[in-house]
């Protein structure tokens, strides 16, 4: 507080800037100062853009979001620095901390007076009016035409979403209903009366489909810079974001056609009443889903997720893992690497995660020897329940190393003996500091680990495959390397039943799907079978000759003689 002129510093510091001008009509007019004080003052603002600004922030606090008043204040001053009026006209920035409240709040405010009961009949859905467990997204219907289909394509929206749907399957609605629209515009009355469409139509509808995924393949034949490219891609569906056109590829084309068949099906009854009741899909139309083709991966014998032996024990060397920054993403990455546990396993690890417990050896001379071997706790959050999984001793060094990190790095997460304050303590936890990670219980977004491993491959310099070749590094992602654990194990001879244990698989066909059986084990069978039955040229079994004991002109042995006597000729 200034003796002079009762102000306190920051007032006194903006009355002296703007020119010591009369005090009590500066006052009057002065902006507001937005100190550290836990108070945020909206006198700045336009009586209708401060409604707006407290309904968001009633609405945030509502939700359960955590309010920064600082942010407040910054966001509040942003608004009057840029002269906005109306919250939800600004034209606010993607990015910045200074405005991330607007931009809730931004989003927020059109969400108040939605009426869930009518929102599926709006061209453009909004998913989180439909059913609040969705956090956002559209369906766009904007460009369907036709009433009839309109009127369809919404009910089976809201019926997906009272469902509880993904919001994939719901946008894949819109899809469908907009892919059939374009069709219809080709009709002669553009398909606005579904008992002129008919079945007929239906027909003419799938093979014009059929027409649009061969452009696709020519379409992504073409080159960039291709003229022609453009001509094709007039013919396709144009995205809404000004992205491009959306492709038919053979996934989207029997999506297209799956989701149109229970978009009419739904609508069937209603259809027949309006006298449409050949607009229809049958079963037999919709064209087969796309199987995953494992040619190369049968080929190369391991599974197409799965990195080769030599990619992975170059990933394993020295050289390369020092390329990781020390501590959790080093340990993240290397443990991954070992375990081949899902990545949200990975993340979720405890920090107490090894347990040793005694098991009993057989010896090779018979005698039973009991020895501790550690094992990883885990909780899948798959299955939901507890697994454990043997580890190597090199594995619990890794484990020991992050555990020595975090306790150099982090004291205020421990006690004096090292122990950690929290049960709930993770191993990989984010350094990130909040009320929900004071004793490090927040583990990293599914995202930085990711960033860990695509930095560490532009620093790797030589990746090289089994042959040779440059390896593709795109192919080096956190779920490659639980293929990758599979398929060396197969390699290495552990049979099914353990191997399904070991990646805590309730079925032996899940199991199956994460590795291939390689050449050389394919080889060893063929060979194996070819040395113990050999046939003649007529198909007949030949048996395993012993090497003759006796020379050609000594007597034949008692019991030869004694079952064959002489003079009888022996076959």
């Amino acid at each position: 507080m200034q003796k002079g002129t009762r102000l306190c510093t920051p007032h006194q510091r903006q009355w002296a800037h703007a020119g010591r001008p009369d005090l009590p009509q500066w006052a009057l007019s002065a902006p507001a100062i937005y100190t550290t004080m836990g108070i945020v003052p909206l006198g700045d603002l336009a009586e209708a853009l401060r409604v707006q600004v407290l309904r968001g922030y009633e609405t945030q606090l509502r939700q359960g979001g955590r309010i920064s008043p600082l942010q407040v204040k910054a966001a509040i001053r942003w608004l009057v620095d840029h002269s906005v009026t109306d919250l939800l006209a600004a034209d606010l920035p993607r990015k910045g901390q200074q405005t991330t409240f607007l931009r809730l709040w931004q989003r927020s405010l059109p969400l108040l007076d939605a009426d869930r009961d009518v929102e599926h009949s709006r061209t453009v859905i909004r998913l989180n009016v439909l059913n609040p467990r969705y956090r956002g997204g559209t369906v766009d219907l904007s460009d369907v035409h036709a009433p009839w289909l309109l009127h369809l394509a919404q009910q089976h929206v809201l019926l997906l979403a009272s469902s509880g749907s993904s919001p994939a399957r719901l946008k894949s609605a819109g899809y469908a209903a907009r892919w059939f629209a374009m069709f219809l515009r080709t009709l002669p009355d553009e398909g606005r009366q579904p008992t002129k469409v008919g079945r007929a139509g239906m027909t003419l509808y799938l093979q014009w489909l059929a027409e649009r995924a061969r452009d696709t393949d020519h379409y992504e034949a073409l080159a960039a810079d291709d003229p022609r490219r453009a001509v094709v891609g007039e013919r396709l569906l144009p995205s809404l974001a000004g992205a491009g056109p959306l492709l038919v590829t053979p996934q989207r084309h029997w999506d297209l056609v799956h989701t149109l068949r229970a978009i009419l099906d739904q609508g069937r009854a209603w259809l027949a009443e309006a006298g449409a009741g050949g607009v229809h899909l049958l079963a037999q139309e919709v064209p087969p889903f796309p199987e995953r083709d494992d040619t190369d991966s049968e080929l190369e014998g391991r599974s197409q997720d799965a990195l080769p032996e030599t990619v992975f024990l170059a990933l394993m060397a020295e050289d390369n893992l020092a390329l990781l920054p020390d501590g959790t993403p080093r340990g993240f990455v290397e443990l991954s690497l070992r375990a081949g546990r899902r990545p949200w396993e990975a993340r979720h690890l405890e920090f107490d995660c090894v347990e040793w417990h005694d098991v009993d050896i057989e010896a090779p001379d018979g005698s039973v020897q009991r020895r501790r071997y550690p094992f990883l706790v885990y909780w899948m959050q798959k299955v939901r329940r507890q697994h454990k999984l043997p580890l190597h001793l090199t594995d619990v060094e890794v484990i020991s190393r992050q555990q020595d990190y975090l306790r150099r790095e982090f004291p205020q997460w421990f006690d004096t003996e090292g122990r950690p304050l929290s049960q709930r303590m993770l191993l990989f936890p984010t350094p990130r500091r909040s009320r929900a990670n004071k004793l490090g219980e927040r583990p990293y977004d599914s995202s930085t680990s990711r960033y860990w491993l695509e930095v560490w491959m532009d620093g790797i310099t030589q990746l090289v495959d089994e042959h040779g070749q440059d390896f593709d590094r795109s192919r080096v992602f956190p779920y490659a390397f639980r293929h990758t654990y599979a398929q060396l194990r197969a390699d290495a001879g552990v049979p099914l039943e353990i191997l399904q244990v070991l990646m805590a698989h309730q079925e032996p066909s899940t199991t199956q799907i994460y590795y291939r059986v390689s050449h050389p084990r394919r080889v060893d069978a063929v060979r194996a079978i070819a040395a113990k039955y050999q046939f003649d040229i007529s198909g007949g079994r030949l048996r395993a000759r012993t090497r003759p004991t006796t020379s050609p002109t000594a007597p034949a042995p008692a019991w030869a003689r004694s079952r064959y006597p002489a003079g009888r000729a022996t076959r």
